[in-house]
Order: structure tokens, then sequence, then C-alpha cells
């Protein structure tokens, strides 16, 4: 066999092991990311009831702290959440 053809035989290999390589990895992320979509993917899941939440929701100004209550810390959900810091501002006001 010349050097010629067993170069073609090599390089027709290294192209072949890449080709089925990617197609693995491309066969993955879809499967993957069917996966994640069937789970709920990016979504906020079942949506809540709002009447359920105006059962238990206040305003802040109708939230009362007891006198000799002290506050350690207010946790928080998000950051860089505009509202929610204004929330925890008017919160620590009263």
């Amino acid at each position: 066999m010349s050097k010629y053809k067993k170069n073609r035989k090599h390089k027709k290999r290294k192209y072949s092991v890449l080709k089925y390589g990617l197609l693995t990895v491309v066969a993955s992320v879809a499967l993957l990311g069917s996966i994640y979509s069937y789970f709920g993917g990016l979504g906020t899941g079942k949506c809540a009831d709002i009447n359920e939440f105006e059962k238990y929701a206040v305003t802040v100004e109708d939230i009362s702290i007891p006198e000799q209550a002290k506050i350690v810390a207010l946790g928080e959900a998000t950051h860089g959440n505009q509202e929610f810091q204004q929330l925890k501002l008017d919160v620590f006001k009263i």
C-alpha cells in the first residue's frame, strides 16, 4: 500500500470519528433539551391561584410589628429586583 493511500485512509477514519463524535454531541444536546423542556424548562411551573394569595396578602401599611420584636434579617428571593428592594425599605421604615 502506498504512503498516499495510508494517509487517505487515516484522514478518512479521522473525519469519520469527528463526524460521529459531533453527531453524538448534537443528539445528546437535543435529548437533554427535550427532557429539560418536558419537565418545565425555563417556565415558572403551574400558575398559582390569585384568589388564594388574596386571602393572606396585606399592604405594607397594614403590617404591624410588635415593639419588643427585633428584625435580625429580611431575606430575599431575588437579587437586583428594584421592586423587592423598595418593599424591604418600606417594611423597615414602619
